[in-house]
C-alpha cells in the first residue's frame, strides 16, 4: 500500500511541476502576442503621423514659394 501512495505522490508532483511549465510558456506566448499588437499599433499611428508631417510640410514648403513670388499664401492651414 505504501508503494501505492509514493508512486500517487509522485505522480502527482510530476503532474503539478508539468503544469507549472506549460503555464511559464502560455505566459511567454501571451507576451509575445501583446508585444505584436503593440508594434503594429505604433506602426500604424506613426504611418499616420508622418503621411500628416509631410503633408503639411509640402504645403509649407508651397506656402514659402508662393510667398517669395509675392502672392499670399490663404488656403494653408495648419491644422
Amino acid at each position: 500500500m505504501k508503494f501505492l501512495l509514493d508512486e500517487w505522490s509522485l505522480w502527482r508532483s510530476n503532474l503539478e511541476r508539468l503544469r507549472k511549465r506549460n503555464d511559464a510558456g502560455a505566459s511567454a506566448i501571451e507576451w509575445v502576442i501583446i508585444t505584436a499588437v503593440l508594434v503594429i499599433a505604433v506602426s500604424v499611428v506613426g504611418g499616420i503621423v508622418m503621411n500628416i508631417v509631410r503633408d503639411k510640410s509640402g504645403q509649407m514648403a508651397d506656402c514659402a514659394d508662393s510667398a517669395s513670388q509675392g502672392e499670399s499664401c490663404d488656403s494653408f492651414s495648419a491644422f
